[in-house]
This record gives C-alpha cells, structure tokens and sequence, in this order.
C-alpha cells in the first residue's frame, strides 16, 4: 500500500520571506534565478492526482500527464496547492517554469517510472528521467520498499536531477517511501512537526530531514525546496557553474546555506550531523544562491580559499582535500557552514542474461567521507576544532556559530574515491572598534563604536572591575551602518562605570 499525506492550505504569506527569496529579489532585481529553461515533475497520491491546470496561475505551464490517465477526471485540490508553491506565478519563487510533468504515486512506482515491466515480466531499470527535478508530496510504504528506495537513488545519480521527498505531518518514525532514501532531500516543517530522527530502512540510523520550511503541512513545505532547487539549477546554467546542478552539488548547497537562528536548541554532534528534528535548518535560498554564486574553489595547500564557495568533484581516498581560511585581525567568522553530502553506489545484481534487461538493484558500495576541521599555522595544520564523522549519513556538516581571528584548514577525506558535493559560507563581521565615550551633565552615557553594518551587537557594563564582575546588558542593537551609537541612562550617580562589546552570531 502506498498513501498520500497532506492538508490543504495556501501557505501564509511570509513564507517566501522567511526563506530569503524577497531579500534575494530585492538585492538581485531582475538578475533573481526564476526557473526559466529548468523543467520538472510532480507526483501525486490518489487516483485523482491532476492539478487544476485552469487556474490563472498555471496560465503559462504546459501540463503532461505522465501516467497518461486521470485526463477526464476533476483536478486533486493537494495537487493544485502543491503546484502553486512548486511552480505558481503567485505563490511559488520559481515562476519561470514552464514545463510540468505529472505522475500519480501508483503509476510512479510501478511500471510507469521506478520498475517498468514491459515488455518483459522482469522489472527493468527506471526510466531515464528527462527532467531536471522532481517533487513528492506523499508518503507511504509497500512490500518493495527497499527495492523502491534504491532505484529511486539509482535513477538520481544515473540521470543528474534533484529530488525533494516529505516526511510526514505530526510526530512519529521517518517513513520508508521516500523519506529513507539516500540521493533525495527530505523535507520537515519549522515548528518540527513532522516525522524525525533516525532511518529504519534500508540503511538504519541516518538522520532526517535534511531542511525544513515555514509551512504548516509537510506537504506544502516540500515544493519550496523543490522550488529552490530550481533556482539553483537555473543560475547553474552559467557555464562557470555548471558542476555544480549535479544532485550532490545542489543538495549541498541548499543543506549549506540553512539557517539556525530560528531556534534555541539546534544541535548536531560528530556522529550526527543534523539536528533530529530541523535537519541542517531552515531553508535560505538567498544563502545558498550567495554560495553558488561565488564559484567553485579548488583545494589548495598553499592558498587560502574564498569564505563562501562550493567545490563537486572526485574526493581521493590517497590524499584529503583541503581548504585554508583566513579570519583577519579586528573580524570574526560568524556562522559558518560547511556541507558534504555524496552518493552510494548501486549496481545490478540480475543474473540473466542482458536480452532480458533484468534490474536488481544492490548497494555496491558506500563511501565513508569525513570533515575535519582544524586551526592553522600558515598552512600547516593546527588543533583539531569540529568534526563530523558519521559512520552511516551520506551528509556531513560543520558548524561554528562564531570563529575567532586566526587561520583555519578544512580536510575532506574518505576510504574510497567519491564525488562529492562540498559547500560553505561564513560571514566576516569586524569586531567594535575605536569606541568613543562622551557623559552630559547629568551623567547620561553616549557611546559609539566602529562595526559591520547589519549585524547585531551587545554593550554590557559593570561597576566594578575584577574576576567576579557582574556584568549587565545596556543595550542590544542591531547596526544600519558601519558606526553604532548607543545610550546608557542608568550611568548617573555612578562613579565609575567599565563596558564590554560583544558581538552576536
């Protein structure tokens, strides 16, 4: 049995805002990626499985019914909510698609996708997916799961296209279709509401999701990253980008880019490289449109690289590549994030001769890629700072809130030679600099400093300087330019009076 999961809405408005498109629009203008030239594909549960197709928002998008039934039939109302935050001219951040290939789930995962059968009684290989994304508002499982799950990763990597998967709605284990899967991204909600934690199948322990979204059903949440991907895809088309559309490189991007200021508790240890409930964070397609857009890097030993990039190419088991950073003196390296997310090999474990085109599909092998991430000396390696080293996720991830001046040298090793999709970004905020003070009459404090624009500060006093101060926020501030003037009217009647600035991540 297969089943479809899903409440209808329309999505709140601050949706597309939360996740950084109208920050990305505005400082992008007409530059902004909008799927234009990027082709993709929905699959939906139920018998009626059709969006609306006559809905002004679909005015511009040509509609084929891939399970080539269903076309006389009424529309799916989750069909039509999911394909206006997929592709919609209103509702969606990739309203340049024009081209929307549709499968119900039943068709999908039978003969019409993942295990054709015709002409022969014996399953073949999916279909080669022509598309260049695919999107799965649904859930489900069957007694061919495992099967379903690797040749869904199978076709991914064969054929070079991303494709996002939900989890389902409320509290409860990661579901097998398609959720557990390797290749696919799994999407949550922001307020955690969804399935989480660990894989029971086909590879148990991995953690999901990979990312969430401010919607309120799983259903809806999973065509905004779908979105996003097609917006990567699109300005990937830049021939000096290219590489990065391979699914490793957009995964990575996306997961990269997330953030994680939306919640107290995020976490991750060595051993799991996302958070149980939130994944790697919050969907922010203005972030990882910034990381692509800085260009690939190549490792280096001797050379130090760019604080955003992304690299997708053969990681070698004879030698790690490595990356240096540089945190100049007076700056601060907040909230850096560092994805590698990779593939496992499928093959064909059929005995039968190739006229009958049999497809088994088997794991063949499994890459153990690791971060390390260490301080350095020059470009000699220092103290080791993070690491992320799961022994079953094909995703690791490095995070550091807030990074001292210094120089730093990021290590991508594995046990065999695998592509792998490596992205990162930090920001350089400089520390409060050349503070002025000034006291009026009353003895009212005026104070200023020299800071990065749009960043958040905090200035604390205290009235007695030594080992056990106690120190007292004055002001939190968030700076509009590169000097940040601020008031301490509790400084009267006081005789003397020490401040601390402190920067926050």
């Amino acid at each position: 049995m297969v089943s479809f999961f899903g409440l209808l809405n329309l999505g709140r408005a601050g949706t597309l805002d939360d996740v950084g498109f109208v920050h990305l629009a505005a400082e992008w203008g007409i530059e902004t990626p909008s799927g234009a030239g990027i082709s993709v594909v929905q699959v939906e549960a139920s018998t009626t499985y059709m969006p609306d197709t006559n809905i002004s928002e679909f005015s511009n998008i040509t509609f084929t019914n891939l399970s080539d039934t269903n076309m006389a039939l009424s529309f799916s109302p989750h069909a039509t909510s999911v394909g206006r935050k997929y592709y919609g001219s209103i509702t969606s951040m990739a309203k340049g698609i024009t081209e929307v290939g549709v499968y119900s789930v039943a068709d999908y995962t039978g003969m019409g996708f993942l295990a054709p059968r015709l002409p022969y009684l014996d399953k073949r290989a999916p279909k080669v997916e022509e598309a260049d994304g695919q999107s799965h508002s649904w859930v489900g499982g069957s007694s061919s799961s495992v099967d379903l799950l690797r040749r869904l990763d199978y076709a991914i990597d064969r054929d070079g296209f991303t494709c996002v998967v939900g989890l389902g709605n409320s509290a409860g284990a990661i579901p097998v279709l398609l959720a557990s899967g390797y290749h696919s991204i799994a999407v949550g909600r922001t307020d955690g509401n969804h399935s989480s934690g660990k894989t029971l199948f086909d590879g148990a322990g991995r953690c999901k999701p990979d990312i969430v979204v401010p919607e309120s059903t799983t259903s809806d949440a999973t065509p905004v990253v779908a979105a996003a991907a097609v917006l990567l895809l699109d300005h990937a088309a830049t021939p000096s980008l290219e590489a990065a559309a391979a699914p490793q490189g957009i995964k990575a991007l996306l997961l990269a880019g997330a953030t994680k200021e939306e919640w107290a508790d995020w976490s991750r240890t060595e051993a799991s490289p996302l958070d149980s409930r939130y994944g790697a964070g919050e969907l922010n397609i203005y972030e990882s449109l910034l990381i692509l857009d800085a260009g690939a890097v190549a490792p280096s030993t001797n050379s130090y690289a760019a604080l955003r990039g992304w690299q997708v190419a053969t990681v070698n088991a004879a030698a790690p590549s490595q990356y240096f950073f540089e945190v100049p003196e007076g700056y601060v390296l907040l909230r850096f994030s560092v994805v590698a997310t990779w593939h496992r090999d499928i093959g064909n474990a059929t005995t039968k001769p190739p006229e009958f085109k049999e497809f088994l599909p088997v794991v063949d092998g499994f890459a153990d890629v690791d971060l390390m991430f260490y301080e350095a000396s020059g470009f000699v390696q220092g103290a080791l700072v993070d690491q992320s080293v799961s022994q079953v996720d094909n995703v690791e991830h490095i995070w550091q809130p807030i990074l001292p001046a210094g120089n730093y040298l990021l290590s991508v090793g594995t046990d065999t030679n695998v592509l792998c999709g490596l992205a990162w970004r930090g920001r350089l905020v400089k520390v409060p600099q050349n503070p002025s003070i000034s006291v009026d009459t009353s003895g009212v404090v005026f104070g200023a400093f020299d800071v990065s624009s749009n960043q958040l500060y905090r200035v604390e006093s205290t009235d007695e300087l030594s080992t056990t101060s106690v120190w007292s926020e004055v002001v939190m501030s968030q700076s509009v330019s590169n000097i940040l003037e601020w008031v301490d009217e509790s400084a009267t009647n006081v005789v003397r009076r020490y401040y601390r600035f402190d920067v926050i991540p």
